[in-house]
């Protein structure tokens, strides 16, 4: 995290030298102004890989923040059904559903996939089967009666 407050910090005692040396009339000996501007070098250095910091820090969160709008609008492309998220086309589920457990466990959505008609549909990532079929034909299982 980029530490602004000593970045100013460092800004302005580059500027408070800057103004002292141009305000001299000479009366700084050679050494005295070899020592001022290597304060002058380091501040200036300090601030140059501040701001890289910031930049680098702004370009992260601007990324992040384009995930977060790309995440969000392909949510509001999907329809629900019986917890289980499918492509929507014209208000209607459309192909396999997406895995529900790695939308849970990893908020990543993962299509399943069906290695021939005989079997039932399995997710590629974690290897879970489920009793889906393709637009939204999930049987509902009824809970056993106690």
């Amino acid at each position: 995290m980029v530490d602004i407050p000593a970045t100013i910090t460092a800004l302005s005692g580059s500027l408070d030298i800057i103004k002292a040396i141009r305000d001299t009339n000479h009366a700084y000996d050679k050494s005295e102004l070899k020592n001022r501007m290597a304060d002058l070098y380091t501040d200036l250095s300090d601030i140059k890989m501040a701001l890289s910091d910031a930049q680098q820090e702004i370009r992260d969160r601007e990324e992040q923040i384009r995930k977060l709008e790309e995440d969000l609008e392909f949510k509001g492309s999907v329809i629900d059904i019986n917890g289980f998220k499918y492509d929507e086309v014209e208000g209607q589920p459309v192909g396999l559903p997406y895995c529900p457990s790695c939308e849970v466990d990893q908020g990543k959505f993962f299509r399943l996939v069906r290695i021939n008609r005989d079997t039932m549909p399995r997710c590629p990532k974690c290897r879970n089967f489920y009793r889906v079929f393709p637009d939204g034909n999930v049987p509902i299982i009824p809970a056993p009666d106690k």
